[in-house]
């Protein structure tokens, strides 16, 4: 059977501190919860899906049990875009889009983040 997905996932390489239960992110303010991010696969919203791939669903499980390594390489990519944008103090992610698209072992998604009142994305970003 398919999962079911939220809209929002928890990427814990992303926290500041201790990650929480579910309802203490209902609501919260995204400076509070910069491991909070809103979920698509391919543009639609993840609530809404009932048929993942299996591999979509491997790479919404990569990104709940991420290792730190990720936070390292998502600061890498903002840097590459502008070196004053700092992950969790002026960048803070805003959603997450799981790409149809599957590159030898790397899963692509796109990455959006709210810098300073706008939004940036990082398109084609490679996830194991």
């Amino acid at each position: 059977m398919a999962r079911e997905f939220d809209s929002f996932i928890i990427i814990p390489a992303l926290a500041e501190g201790p990650v929480h239960h579910y309802s203490h992110y209902l609501d919260a303010p995204v400076e509070q919860t910069p491991e909070m991010s809103l979920l698509y696969i391919n543009g639609i919203s993840s609530v809404y899906m009932h048929d993942a791939s299996a591999w979509e669903e491997k790479t919404v499980e990569y990104l709940e049990k991420a290792p730190a390594i990720l936070r390292t390489n998502i600061q890498a990519a903002l840097t590459e875009l502008n070196p004053d944008w700092v992950l969790n103090q002026n960048a803070f992610i805003y959603y997450v889009d799981i790409l149809s698209e599957q590159v030898a072992d790397y899963h692509l998604v796109e990455l959006a983040f709210m810098v300073n009142g706008e939004k940036v994305k990082i398109t084609n970003f490679r996830v194991a």
